[in-house]
Protein backbone atom coordinates (compact mmCIF):
# COMPACT_ATOMS: atom_id res chain seq x y z
CA UNK A 1 0.00 0.00 0.00
CA UNK A 2 1.28 3.44 -1.01
CA UNK A 3 -0.07 6.15 1.99
CA UNK A 4 -0.05 8.56 -0.31
CA UNK A 5 -2.48 7.64 -1.92
CA UNK A 6 -5.15 7.59 0.73
CA UNK A 7 -4.09 11.02 2.19
CA UNK A 8 -5.99 13.76 0.56
CA UNK A 9 -4.07 17.35 2.11
CA UNK A 10 -6.81 19.73 3.04
CA UNK A 11 -5.04 23.58 2.67
CA UNK A 12 -7.75 25.42 3.54
CA UNK A 13 -7.91 23.56 6.81
CA UNK A 14 -4.39 24.30 7.04
CA UNK A 15 -3.66 27.77 6.34
CA UNK A 16 -6.55 28.35 8.79
CA UNK A 17 -5.40 26.77 11.83
CA UNK A 18 -1.18 27.40 10.81
CA UNK A 19 -0.21 23.77 10.60
CA UNK A 20 -0.68 20.81 8.22
CA UNK A 21 -3.77 19.31 7.89
CA UNK A 22 -4.69 16.40 5.84
CA UNK A 23 -7.77 13.57 5.43
CA UNK A 24 -7.86 9.68 5.05
CA UNK A 25 -10.38 9.30 2.17
CA UNK A 26 -11.02 5.19 2.41
CA UNK A 27 -13.27 4.34 5.03
CA UNK A 28 -12.03 1.14 5.75
CA UNK A 29 -8.49 0.51 6.87
CA UNK A 30 -6.70 -2.15 8.93
CA UNK A 31 -4.36 -1.18 12.00
CA UNK A 32 -1.02 -1.71 10.37
CA UNK A 33 -2.61 0.30 6.98
CA UNK A 34 -3.56 3.31 9.25
CA UNK A 35 -0.44 2.90 11.54
CA UNK A 36 1.85 3.20 8.23
CA UNK A 37 -0.80 6.08 6.68
CA UNK A 38 -0.08 8.16 10.00
CA UNK A 39 3.75 7.57 10.62
CA UNK A 40 4.36 8.68 7.28
CA UNK A 41 1.94 11.76 7.46
CA UNK A 42 4.07 12.75 10.82
CA UNK A 43 7.08 12.38 9.31
CA UNK A 44 5.84 14.67 6.62
CA UNK A 45 5.27 17.22 9.30
CA UNK A 46 1.46 16.78 9.46
CA UNK A 47 0.13 17.88 12.65
CA UNK A 48 -3.80 16.95 12.37
CA UNK A 49 -5.31 14.00 10.06
CA UNK A 50 -9.12 13.64 9.77
CA UNK A 51 -10.94 10.23 9.02
CA UNK A 52 -14.18 9.21 8.26
CA UNK A 53 -14.58 5.47 8.70
CA UNK A 54 -17.01 3.10 7.95
CA UNK A 55 -18.73 2.66 11.78
CA UNK A 56 -20.27 -1.11 10.66
CA UNK A 57 -16.35 -2.71 10.24
CA UNK A 58 -15.80 -3.58 13.54
CA UNK A 59 -11.86 -3.88 11.76
CA UNK A 60 -11.66 0.13 10.84
CA UNK A 61 -13.10 1.11 14.40
CA UNK A 62 -10.83 -1.35 15.92
CA UNK A 63 -7.70 0.28 13.81
CA UNK A 64 -8.34 3.84 15.01
CA UNK A 65 -9.00 3.12 18.24
CA UNK A 66 -5.38 1.16 18.48
CA UNK A 67 -3.76 4.07 17.01
CA UNK A 68 -5.05 6.82 19.11
CA UNK A 69 -8.24 8.44 17.26
CA UNK A 70 -10.48 10.82 18.66
CA UNK A 71 -13.80 10.07 17.82
CA UNK A 72 -15.18 13.96 17.95
CA UNK A 73 -18.27 13.05 15.16
CA UNK A 74 -20.52 10.75 13.88
CA UNK A 75 -21.18 12.55 10.41
CA UNK A 76 -24.96 12.03 9.19
CA UNK A 77 -25.96 13.06 6.19
CA UNK A 78 -30.07 13.18 5.76
CA UNK A 79 -31.67 13.26 1.69
CA UNK A 80 -35.19 14.03 0.54
CA UNK A 81 -36.47 14.41 -2.67
CA UNK A 82 -38.00 17.51 -3.67
CA UNK A 83 -41.24 15.85 -5.15
CA UNK A 84 -44.06 15.66 -3.20
CA UNK A 85 -42.73 18.95 -0.77
CA UNK A 86 -45.52 19.68 1.68
CA UNK A 87 -44.36 22.52 4.48
CA UNK A 88 -43.92 21.03 7.64
CA UNK A 89 -44.63 24.63 9.62
CA UNK A 90 -47.07 26.83 9.59
CA UNK A 91 -46.86 29.98 7.25
CA UNK A 92 -46.75 32.88 10.00
CA UNK A 93 -42.96 33.46 9.74
CA UNK A 94 -41.73 35.44 6.67
CA UNK A 95 -38.33 34.66 5.64
CA UNK A 96 -35.98 36.91 3.75
CA UNK A 97 -32.72 36.99 2.12
CA UNK A 98 -29.75 38.28 3.94
CA UNK A 99 -27.62 41.13 1.91
CA UNK A 100 -23.75 40.24 1.62
CA UNK A 101 -22.87 43.04 3.87
CA UNK A 102 -25.24 41.96 6.63
CA UNK A 103 -22.65 40.93 9.27
CA UNK A 104 -23.67 41.29 13.00
CA UNK A 105 -22.68 40.50 16.01
CA UNK A 106 -26.12 38.70 16.40
CA UNK A 107 -25.02 36.47 13.35
CA UNK A 108 -21.51 35.98 15.58
CA UNK A 109 -23.43 34.66 18.25
CA UNK A 110 -25.54 32.82 16.69
CA UNK A 111 -22.85 31.06 14.81
CA UNK A 112 -21.49 30.14 17.96
CA UNK A 113 -24.78 28.56 19.38
CA UNK A 114 -24.76 26.65 15.83
CA UNK A 115 -21.15 25.03 16.50
CA UNK A 116 -21.58 23.60 20.23
CA UNK A 117 -21.88 20.17 18.49
CA UNK A 118 -19.13 20.38 16.12
CA UNK A 119 -16.09 18.06 16.41
CA UNK A 120 -13.96 21.32 16.70
CA UNK A 121 -15.85 22.29 19.89
CA UNK A 122 -15.71 18.61 21.20
CA UNK A 123 -12.11 18.44 20.63
CA UNK A 124 -10.24 19.54 23.19
CA UNK A 125 -6.58 19.70 21.08
CA UNK A 126 -8.67 22.95 20.02
CA UNK A 127 -8.77 25.81 22.40
CA UNK A 128 -12.35 27.46 22.91
CA UNK A 129 -10.92 30.44 20.74
CA UNK A 130 -10.01 28.28 17.56
CA UNK A 131 -13.45 26.77 17.23
CA UNK A 132 -15.14 29.86 17.74
CA UNK A 133 -13.11 32.18 15.33
CA UNK A 134 -13.73 28.74 12.77
CA UNK A 135 -17.68 28.96 12.97
CA UNK A 136 -17.60 32.75 12.58
CA UNK A 137 -15.83 32.31 9.69
CA UNK A 138 -18.00 30.18 8.24
CA UNK A 139 -20.81 32.20 8.96
CA UNK A 140 -19.05 35.07 7.28
CA UNK A 141 -18.39 33.28 4.15
CA UNK A 142 -22.06 32.50 3.88
CA UNK A 143 -23.25 35.95 4.00
CA UNK A 144 -20.57 36.86 1.47
CA UNK A 145 -21.65 34.07 -0.59
CA UNK A 146 -17.83 32.53 -1.15
CA UNK A 147 -19.66 29.40 0.66
CA UNK A 148 -23.48 29.22 0.13
CA UNK A 149 -25.47 30.93 -2.89
CA UNK A 150 -28.10 32.74 -0.26
CA UNK A 151 -28.96 32.96 3.31
CA UNK A 152 -32.35 33.02 4.19
CA UNK A 153 -33.29 34.61 7.73
CA UNK A 154 -36.27 35.22 10.02
CA UNK A 155 -36.47 38.89 12.08
CA UNK A 156 -38.15 39.26 15.18
CA UNK A 157 -38.72 43.33 16.18
CA UNK A 158 -36.17 43.58 12.83
CA UNK A 159 -33.57 41.40 14.84
CA UNK A 160 -32.11 38.12 13.06
CA UNK A 161 -33.29 35.09 15.23
CA UNK A 162 -32.78 31.95 12.73
CA UNK A 163 -30.53 31.46 10.00
CA UNK A 164 -30.58 29.23 7.28
CA UNK A 165 -27.82 28.80 4.58
CA UNK A 166 -28.50 26.92 1.21
CA UNK A 167 -26.70 25.84 -2.07
CA UNK A 168 -27.30 24.30 -5.49
CA UNK A 169 -24.85 22.34 -6.60
CA UNK A 170 -25.81 20.20 -9.96
CA UNK A 171 -29.64 19.25 -9.20
CA UNK A 172 -29.07 18.98 -5.44
CA UNK A 173 -29.61 21.33 -2.81
CA UNK A 174 -27.42 21.90 0.15
CA UNK A 175 -28.50 23.09 3.40
CA UNK A 176 -25.26 24.35 5.17
CA UNK A 177 -25.74 26.46 8.53
CA UNK A 178 -29.11 26.01 10.59
CA UNK A 179 -29.52 27.57 13.67
CA UNK A 180 -32.47 29.31 16.11
CA UNK A 181 -31.23 31.59 18.57
CA UNK A 182 -31.84 30.32 22.32
CA UNK A 183 -34.25 32.88 23.14
CA UNK A 184 -36.74 31.61 20.55
CA UNK A 185 -36.76 27.84 20.22
CA UNK A 186 -39.34 25.74 20.63
CA UNK A 187 -41.51 28.29 18.35
CA UNK A 188 -41.24 25.73 15.15
CA UNK A 189 -38.44 28.23 13.46
CA UNK A 190 -36.46 25.56 12.93
CA UNK A 191 -39.10 23.56 10.41
CA UNK A 192 -39.97 27.43 8.82
CA UNK A 193 -36.06 27.32 7.83
CA UNK A 194 -36.38 23.90 6.34
CA UNK A 195 -39.33 25.03 4.30
CA UNK A 196 -37.71 28.37 3.10
CA UNK A 197 -35.04 26.61 1.68
CA UNK A 198 -37.20 23.89 0.38
CA UNK A 199 -39.07 26.45 -1.34
CA UNK A 200 -35.58 27.85 -2.89
CA UNK A 201 -34.64 25.20 -4.09
CA UNK A 202 -38.25 24.24 -6.01
CA UNK A 203 -37.76 27.67 -7.47
CA UNK A 204 -34.43 26.33 -9.08
CA UNK A 205 -35.85 23.32 -10.20
CA UNK A 206 -33.58 20.97 -7.63
CA UNK A 207 -34.81 17.38 -7.77
CA UNK A 208 -33.45 17.18 -4.08
CA UNK A 209 -31.80 18.17 -0.96
CA UNK A 210 -28.87 16.95 1.12
CA UNK A 211 -27.93 18.09 4.23
CA UNK A 212 -24.43 17.05 6.92
CA UNK A 213 -25.23 17.05 10.60
CA UNK A 214 -24.11 15.43 13.70
CA UNK A 215 -25.54 12.33 15.03
CA UNK A 216 -24.96 13.90 18.54
CA UNK A 217 -27.29 17.22 17.33
CA UNK A 218 -30.51 15.53 18.02
CA UNK A 219 -32.39 18.11 17.95
CA UNK A 220 -31.09 19.23 14.27
CA UNK A 221 -31.37 15.21 13.45
CA UNK A 222 -35.30 15.24 14.74
CA UNK A 223 -36.22 18.34 13.19
CA UNK A 224 -35.01 16.58 9.27
CA UNK A 225 -36.66 13.44 9.95
CA UNK A 226 -39.97 15.61 11.09
CA UNK A 227 -39.62 17.44 7.67
CA UNK A 228 -38.99 13.87 5.43
CA UNK A 229 -35.93 13.75 5.81
CA UNK A 230 -33.98 10.25 6.30
CA UNK A 231 -30.51 9.23 7.03
CA UNK A 232 -28.45 8.45 3.99
CA UNK A 233 -24.82 7.84 5.72
CA UNK A 234 -23.02 7.87 8.56
CA UNK A 235 -19.65 7.62 9.15
CA UNK A 236 -17.24 7.63 12.52
CA UNK A 237 -15.32 10.83 11.83
CA UNK A 238 -11.45 10.66 14.41
CA UNK A 239 -9.33 13.03 14.32
CA UNK A 240 -5.78 12.19 15.16
CA UNK A 241 -2.89 13.83 16.02
CA UNK A 242 0.87 14.22 15.70
CA UNK A 243 1.97 13.08 18.99
CA UNK A 244 5.16 15.40 19.03
CA UNK A 245 2.97 18.45 19.04
CA UNK A 246 0.78 20.16 21.79
CA UNK A 247 -2.80 21.46 21.46
CA UNK A 248 -4.00 24.69 19.70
Amino acid sequence: MTPDRYVVPLPWDSDFLGFEVARLVPQRLGSSELAMCLTQLWKDGTRLVYWGSDPGDVESQTAATANQGLLVDKKTVFVRELHGFVPCAPERYATHSLPEDGWSDVLARLALQIGQYSRFHLDNHFSPETWQRLYCTWMQNSINRAIADDVLVIRDSGLIVALVTVRAKERTGEIGLLGVHESHRGAGLGRALVDAAMRWFLDRRLSSVRVVTQDANRPACKLYEACGFVVDSVENYYHFWNPLNDPV
